[in-house]
């Protein structure tokens, strides 16, 4: 009797092990997954040179945003913005411009020429526990996007060139 309660607790006690270890597999797998989303962001942004998104995004041209999909495509990432993809309104005018597509938001300041994005990614979980766990004890900046995700920082700085002299003036 006590080898079969033995075996039966530690048969037990090994399914939960294997369900922690799982579920730490796929917070891995989905953090590996943003980070990497980040970084490509980050050298997209950097090897573009680009300087206003808000101009982008105005001017009509979906270049950077179809480019931005193709990022998104050879990623499984599956969060989103609460208000949908755009710029983000802030109540303060002294506040960086925000922008949200597809659950990556971007912050961009500009100081002495330099323009640095700061670009967050998510990573989604849906797990109850952790998600109550993780909203008592993180700041909780990312109001916009969906609940259950942990944030991911990266920063890219874009140095803006001066526009080079016109042939005309060069030429006086």
């Amino acid at each position: 009797m006590r080898d079969a309660f033995g075996g039966m607790f530690m048969i037990r006690l090994l399914l939960v092990f294997i369900f922690i270890y799982v579920v730490f597999a796929a917070i891995s797998f989905n953090y590996a997954q943003a980070f990497k989303l980040k970084n490509s962001i980050i050298s997209y942004i950097e090897e573009k040179d680009i300087v206003d998104f808000e101009k982008l995004l105005n001017s009509g041209d979906d270049n950077v945003l179809n480019d931005f999909d193709k990022i998104l495509s050879s990623y499984t990432y599956k969060v989103s913005c609460e208000a949908g993809d755009g710029i983000i309104a802030s109540e303060d005018p002294l506040d960086p411009a925000k922008f949200c597509y597809h659950g990556i938001v971007l912050e961009a300041n500009e100081k002495n020429n330099v323009i640095t994005y700061k670009v967050n990614t998510f990573v989604y979980m849906n797990l109850p526990l952790i998600n109550r766990f993780y909203m008592y004890t993180a700041n909780n900046n990312a109001s916009h996007v969906k609940d259950g995700s942990i944030q991911i920082n990266g920063e890219a700085k874009v140095v803006k060139r001066l526009d080079p002299p016109k042939k005309e003036e060069a030429e006086s």
